[in-house]
């Protein structure tokens, strides 16, 4: 009887154990859980680019272990990333809460594919404006499709906007006049391969010092290509400064190095 007693209670407490767990799971992947991360990236809707950003984002070194948490109305996590979250619901208040979108370093907006084109870019705007109404702090970078509705989701508070269609565009242009130029491009915009490019402060010894002199350090010291310079004050953006611009301390360096570089 009390062997009987025991290997019973023991198969109970097993059985619950892995029963809670089997259910933490579920829930996790069924989007049914508050998440409580903090400093990681929101992905907001999803479309057939999101394992290429997700898996963007975990070749830089700077975010390889950051969490993502992805709020989309879908019925299942859309990947097996250990460091992924998924929300299922809508951009509103209650799902940007349950992603605790107020502590994320973060927000990425991808368009619906399901959705007809003119209704894409209006959709992913009202979201946009949804976003940065309850969290204004918060940097939010858009996918949108036609460039006439990059003033709307300027008006919308979108930080970056990134028009897929105009990129395309550009691209292909580029390589009719300048064959194989897109190779490069394609290159420095990847993580997962070759050189790829960066935004760094400059060390405390490089500030006061001439772009040419500091373009030159960089390359002689850490084999590392600097091309722009923006200040992180007003955002003004300066590619290929004249060789006598003198680098401030609110600058940052736009570069190109084999990997994120880490300046002393």
């Amino acid at each position: 009887v009390l062997m009987m007693m025991g290997i019973g209670f023991l198969g109970v407490l097993t059985a619950t154990i892995a029963g809670v767990f089997i259910e933490n799971k579920l829930m996790e992947n069924k989007g049914m859980k508050i998440t409580t991360v903090e400093g990681h990236f929101v992905i907001c809707g999803w479309n057939f680019r999101g394992a290429d950003l997700v898996a963007e984002l975990r070749a830089d070194q700077k975010s390889k272990d950051v969490p993502i948490v992805i709020i989309a109305d879908l019925n299942e996590k859309p990947l097996d990333d250990p460091n992924l979250q998924f929300i299922r619901g809508e951009i509103k208040q209650d799902d940007l809460e349950k992603a605790n979108v107020q502590k994320a370093q973060g927000v990425i907006m991808l368009s619906d594919e399901r959705l007809e084109a003119h209704v894409r870019d209006a959709t992913i705007i009202m979201d946009t404006l949804t976003v940065k109404s309850l969290y204004p702090e918060v940097y939010v970078c858009v996918e949108l499709t036609d460039p006439k509705n990059v003033g709307h989701c300027r008006m919308a508070k979108g930080d970056e906007i990134i028009v897929v269609g105009e990129l395309s565009t550009n691209l292909l242009a580029q390589a009719a006049l300048d064959h194989g130029i897109t190779h490069m491009i394609t290159e420095l915009v990847s993580n997962r391969y070759g050189n790829d490019l960066y935004k760094i402060e400059p060390p405390s010894s490089m500030v006061g010092r001439t772009f040419f002199e500091v373009m030159c350090e960089l390359k002689k010291g850490h084999d590392i290509l600097c091309l722009a310079v923006e200040n992180k004050v007003d955002h003004n953006l300066i590619a290929n400064p004249d060789a006598d611009y003198r680098v401030a301390a609110e600058d940052e360096l736009v570069v190109i190095a084999t990997e994120r570089p880490e300046l002393a």
